[in-house]
This record gives C-alpha cells, sequence and structure tokens, in this order.
C-alpha cells in the first residue's frame, strides 16, 4: 500500500513541474521579436555560384600559328592536260637530260651519283611555259640551267581543251663502276695459253694448219670472277672445232671476286706462230 501512495506522489510532482516550465516557455516566446518567414524563390530562378577550376581544366592560352599561304586558285574552267603526253614525251626529255650529262661531265666515270626533279608547265598551244628544278643534288647550278633550256624546246601537241598544266620528271645520274684492270686477265696468260696449244695439237694432228690463222674470242667477266660469256668473235680457221675449244677453256678462266668492279669485257687473240697470242681489253 505504502508503494502506490508513493508512485502517485512522484506522479503529481512531475504533472506540477512540466505545468511550470510550459508556461515559463510560453511567456519567454511573448517577449521575444518576430522574425520574418523565409522567402525561396521561385522554380528555375535560382543560380548555383559557380565552382572555381581547377588548375588542369582550367583552359590554355591560345597560341599564335604561322599563317600558312593559301594554294593557289585554279581560275581556269578547262581540265588539265592528260598525264599521258607528258610520259609519250619522257622519253626525249631523258635524251635531252643524257645529252647536257655528257657535255658537263664527258669522263665515264665524272657523272656523280646524284639526282634532280624538274616540274614544267605547258601551256594550251604546247610550249614549256616555265620549268625550274627542284631537290636537286647536283652541285653545278650551271648544268641545272643547261638542262633547263633544252626541256624548253620539247614541244606538246597544241589543245585548246586544256588549260596550263604543270608536270615532274624525276632524273637520275649513276657513277658507272671502272673495269676490271686487263693486267688482270693477262695474269693468267700461260696457263691458259699451254690448254689452248694441248687442245690445238689433239684438234689439228692429222691436218695441215695455214701459217697466218688466227681467232678472236670475247668474252666477259662478272664481279663474281667468273666468265658468263665468251664468244669467237673472228676466225681464219677452217674447221670451227678448235674455236669451241678455245671457248671451253677461256669459260674455265676465274678471275677475283670484287664487286666494286663492272662486269668487263676482254677480248682473246690467238694466231698462229709466236705474235698475237693474248688478252686486250674492250671499252
Amino acid at each position: 500500500m505504502r508503494a502506490v501512495l508513493y508512485s502517485i506522489f512522484f506522479v503529481c510532482i512531475a504533472v506540477i513541474v512540466s505545468t511550470v516550465m510550459l508556461g515559463y516557455r510560453a511567456r519567454l516566446l511573448q517577449t521575444m521579436p518576430a522574425r520574418p518567414p523565409t522567402e525561396f524563390p521561385p522554380e528555375g530562378e535560382y543560380e548555383i555560384p559557380p565552382v572555381p577550376a581547377f588548375p588542369s581544366d582550367r583552359p590554355a592560352p591560345a597560341k599564335s600559328t604561322p599563317a600558312v599561304p593559301a594554294a593557289p586558285v585554279e581560275t581556269d574552267p578547262r581540265p588539265a592536260r592528260p598525264r599521258m603526253d607528258f610520259l609519250m614525251r619522257q622519253k626525249i626529255d631523258t635524251e635531252r637530260f643524257n645529252r647536257v650529262l655528257k657535255r658537263f661531265y664527258p669522263g665515264e666515270l665524272d657523272a656523280p651519283d646524284a639526282a634532280l626533279r624538274l616540274v614544267i608547265r605547258v601551256g594550251p598551244d604546247g610550249k614549256v611555259e616555265d620549268a625550274k628544278t627542284e631537290e636537286s643534288t647536283f652541285a653545278r647550278p650551271e648544268f641545272e640551267a643547261a638542262l633547263i633550256d633544252e626541256v624548253k624546246r620539247t614541244k606538246y601537241p597544241e589543245d585548246d581543251r586544256y588549260r596550263s598544266t604543270s608536270f615532274a620528271f624525276e632524273f637520275k645520274s649513276v657513277k658507272p663502276l671502272p673495269r676490271r684492270p686487263l693486267a688482270e686477265a693477262e695474269a693468267g696468260r700461260d696457263a691458259l695459253l699451254a690448254r689452248i696449244e694441248k687442245r690445238r695439237a689433239a684438234i689439228f694432228a692429222t691436218s695441215a694448219v695455214p701459217a697466218d690463222a688466227g681467232l678472236k674470242v670475247v668474252y666477259r667477266v662478272l664481279p663474281s670472277g667468273a666468265v658468263d660469256e665468251a664468244k669467237v668473235a673472228s676466225s681464219s680457221y677452217r674447221s670451227t672445232a678448235f674455236g669451241r675449244a678455245v671457248v671451253e677453256e677461256i669459260r674455265k678462266l676465274r678471275f677475283a671476286a670484287n664487286p666494286a668492279y663492272a662486269p668487263t669485257e676482254f677480248t682473246y687473240e690467238y694466231a698462229e706462230g709466236s705474235a698475237g697470242k693474248g688478252n686486250s681489253g674492250r671499252p
């Protein structure tokens, strides 16, 4: 019974304290100034302030680029001259190039390893209106000037249907390799002569040979040292067997391999008696 009374007592105390606190709060709110209500902008008018960009997101300053010259605009409505017109006359211009090259570099080994690009412009009347060299590795400007003068003489077909047209030719000069020296052929002359004499004795063992008989054999030596061609150029022997025997013996020759030499022709001469036996070079 006593516990129930205690519970009723504490509940009463809590109700009294709550009532006093609510009264105090109401009085405090009456004494404070009124705060205006919060106003929100209409829908769609609220702007989010921009976020500062990071250094990596900032645009790079504009760089000034040099102006590129515009390509010339072709105002002539007519079509260009067909490429075939130029290709059909390329052989003529090549012959002019070789003629000028020989004039400035007359020796066989004088011409340099060089090339150039020649651009020509041909008008409707078929005449070369302009010619100039590009990308030239020739060291003599006078050679290029002479070549331009020669090329300007080339005449193309006259045809008013075509506008003035440019075309480029490429010319190249390759320095030839030197010839194999005659001394190499003469070095094995005695051994070759001994084999030829042996073959001659077998072929003409039972027949007479004219005292003035002789023959010439032309043969070519490759950079590898092998003889790839050999043929009888002339012979006064009645029998062809001796000429074939000489060719066979010459084909057996082996020279020293040397890629620095061009294929070289030699002439081997054989005549009855002691004179007129040996090699000679051919240009």
